[in-house]
């Protein structure tokens, strides 16, 4: 397509090579979010991979790099996530937290 674009330029049709143009990014834009999506759910399938082998911290961290990743484009993923990674946060203190006597 932006070949085609190009080749309108060439030809001195502006408005068509810039519909063009503005369809590609469209494109373009619409793949970035389905990566950014699909990368932020695979953080997630591992934080839960993480969180079966009773490795709290590691889960919560991959759930905070999906929320990173979520917040670009989905707010409620990226609360869910935050979500988690509380919540994997307190399961790693109720595990293995130590508390001092008082």
């Amino acid at each position: 397509m932006r070949e085609q674009a190009l080749a309108l330029v060439d030809q001195g049709k502006f408005d068509s090579a810039r519909l063009v143009i503005d369809r590609c990014r469209e494109l373009a834009r619409e793949q970035r979010i389905q990566a950014t999506r699909m990368e932020a759910e695979l953080l997630a399938d591992d934080a839960r991979i993480a969180h079966l082998q009773l490795a709290y911290r590691t889960a919560a961290t991959r759930y905070a790099e999906a929320a990173a990743l979520a917040a670009l484009i989905d707010k409620g993923a990226e609360w869910r996530f935050l979500n988690s990674q509380a919540a994997e946060l307190i399961k790693e203190g109720e595990q293995f937290g130590r508390m001092k006597p008082s």
